[in-house]
């Protein structure tokens, strides 16, 4: 029920000039809203205003009409029914609802300022204008530190590349990103040779594939160059394809299902058991007792391979480290892991087919291999060593090596006596040991098949790869056998023929490439 105008206007209070925001609804008597003098009320409702406008970023005259009722507005909300004031209290209540949702660009300046004034003590955030103030400051001294410490990265930068670039010259012949120099003529002139026994499977003609991407190569080489870290580019020139899986080589050379294809011709598969089956059970059973903090010694003296098992189960066990070692001499390494393993199976009195040398030049050459057998001074296994601690590139350089001395000992077992047409490279860098062997059945193109791989016992944690080492070093010295058994068998130079030696391609011109095979 509405009041009536002139019973509101006896009890209305005086509204002076003064008067501000908006009134609320109550009980207006004798000066008297909601239980406070009106003078109270206008003094509390104009703190409220100035702190509106304190906490305000924009000018008075910017301020919207809608949110600044006048006078007249003020009077006549007073006077409005219970109803309407209810109503109208509503409505602001859902608009200062809406104002707070939306969200307050000052308050988020606010936030990030006071995490600013936390990691720098001692700066002011009271109001905007010095939070804008403190903001301009901060930005300046963080620019100023940004700078110094780009100055100071770039000089560390600076010092550390030189300092490396001068370990990886010492150690490394060529540096690190060498661009290959290469005599295109000859290559091309390689290239251009007619193949007279072509390398097909099924329906696949891999040599023709293969001179495809020989070319593509070429073209790279003479636009953009040729380095290290280029593998498979620098052995397609030198006629090198390498069968590992899966495929390193482009799409459009060879599909993932004919790479499948041709490298199930492996005929270099071992098929048959490497020890025999009592020496595995017997070597088992010491392993797991050493594991068990034993000290078992084994004894197989029935037979050479037990002898021989047993050797290095016994050398093994007193010489691997309780810890790997994160970096060790190349000396070490060899001594404590890996002639414990070689030494029974090559360095013996029977071994009169071939000889072996460690660390010692080959025929034709000043390069050292790590681990070589020869025959006729030629060596028929080339291999490199690199213990751990070992840079990517040296890696990559060590079986860059070891494919192209592979193939140069092809050439040569062919021009003395005809063959035999293959040879076996090996490389241990860390614990990771892979061996390959190289044949050359097809004119213009040199196989390099895999193997082996296995991974070597570097601490007494890793004792039950021995298995799997003794696996690998056998089946390697009996492939080695075989090719020294073939070459010791045939007749002198004069009974090659010239279909035997067509097969061959003479090695890229590089000084980089003589350099690092030491020719």
């Amino acid at each position: 029920m509405e009041r009536s105008r002139k019973q509101v206007h006896i009890h209305q209070p005086i509204v002076t000039e003064n008067l501000t925001g908006t009134i609320a609804t109550g009980t207006v008597n004798g000066g008297i809203v909601n239980g406070l003098p009106m003078s109270t009320y206008e003094i509390a409702d104009r703190k409220n205003s100035k702190r509106k406008v304190t906490n305000d970023d924009t000018d008075k005259d910017d301020t919207d009409a809608s949110t600044s009722p006048t006078k007249k507005d003020q009077i006549d909300s007073f006077f409005q029914s219970s109803t309407e004031q209810n109503q109208t209290n509503a409505t602001i209540k859902r608009r200062k609802s809406d104002e707070e949702d939306i969200p307050n660009e000052e308050d988020e300046l606010t936030s990030y300022l006071y995490s600013q004034e936390v990691l720098n003590e001692g700066v002011e955030l009271s109001t905007c204008k010095k939070a804008k103030k403190a903001t301009r400051v901060a930005s300046k001294t963080n620019t100023r530190k940004s700078k110094k410490n780009a100055s100071e990265t770039s000089t560390r930068n600076n010092n550390e590349k030189s300092s490396s670039e001068q370990s990886s010259s010492s150690d490394l012949v060529p540096e690190d990103d060498e661009e290959i120099k290469l005599d295109f003529t000859s290559i091309e002139k390689e290239l251009l040779r007619e193949q007279s026994n072509e390398w097909e499977v099924g329906t696949i003609n891999v040599s023709q594939r293969f001179r495809k991407y020989q070319i593509e190569v070429l073209e790279k080489a003479k636009t953009d160059g040729l380095k290290w870290g280029d593998f498979h580019e620098v052995l397609a020139l030198s006629s090198v394809i390498v069968l590992n899986s899966p495929c390193p080589y482009p799409d459009h050379i060879f599909t993932t299902r004919e790479w499948r294809t041709i490298t199930r011709e492996n005929r270099y598969v071992i098929t048959e058991p490497v020890l025999p089956s009592d020496v595995c059970f017997s070597l088992r059973n010491s392993l797991a007792e050493f594991m068990e903090g034993k000290a078992p010694f084994l004894s197989l003296g029935d037979s050479e391979i037990g002898r021989v098992v047993s050797r290095i189960f016994n050398d093994m066990c007193s010489s691997v480290p309780k810890v790997a070692p994160t970096k060790t001499s190349e000396d070490e390494h060899c001594f404590k892991l890996l002639h414990p393993i070689i030494r029974p199976f090559f360095f013996t009195d029977s071994r009169e087919e071939y000889v072996i040398r460690l660390n010692r030049t080959t025929s034709g050459t000043a390069t050292r291999p790590d681990f070589s057998c020869l025959v006729n001074d030629i060596p028929i296994l080339n291999s490199e060593i690199k213990p751990p601690g070992f840079t990517p590139l040296q890696g990559q350089k060590d079986k860059l090596k070891v494919q192209l001395r592979a193939r140069k000992s092809i050439n040569q077992l062919l021009r003395t006596k005809g063959g035999p047409d293959e040879t076996v490279l090996l490389t241990n860098q860390g614990d990771l040991v892979e061996s390959h062997i190289m044949d050359l059945r097809y004119d213009g193109l040199y196989r390099s098949w895999p193997f082996l791989t296995t991974r070597l016992i570097k601490d007494k944690t890793t004792i039950p790869l021995m298995e799997s080492n003794i696996r690998h070093i056998k089946a390697l010295e009996e492939r080695i056998s075989k090719i020294a058994e073939d070459y010791n068998s045939r007749g002198c130079q004069s009974e090659i023929t010239p279909l035997q030696t067509r097969y061959m391609r003479d090695l890229p011109n590089s000084p980089q490439i003589k350099k690092i095979l030491n020719i």
